[in-house]
């Protein structure tokens, strides 16, 4: 593994690292942050990711985007219409749909 500036990571060292509720507690199955060692050793700020990123924009003063084309208008004519309806069926004392 390497840095964004080519440099090797030091594998032996530790480090800082951010990331939201749903990846720290193991989600897509993420696992590395669940480990109950790694756990031990959180820093729950309980600051929002929405607040995070107004807080580290303030602080730089502007933001360059760049825009890459990942968004693309839909084929005409688009439509909304949902072309088959799920049915509720019952099983056991829970419904599944």
């Amino acid at each position: 593994m390497k840095k964004s500036d080519g440099t090797p990571i030091d594998m032996n060292a530790k480090y800082l690292v951010a990331t939201n509720s749903f990846m720290g507690t193991g989600g897509y199955g993420f696992t590395e942050f669940a480990d109950p060692e790694v756990q031990k050793t959180y820093i729950d700020t309980q600051k929002l990711v929405r607040d995070a990123f107004f807080d580290a924009v303030k602080a730089q003063g502007h933001v360059t985007a760049k825009i890459d084309n990942r968004i693309s208008p839909a084929a005409m004519p688009a439509s909304d219409t949902i072309s088959n309806t799920p049915v509720a069926e019952e099983s056991g004392s829970s419904t599944t749909v």
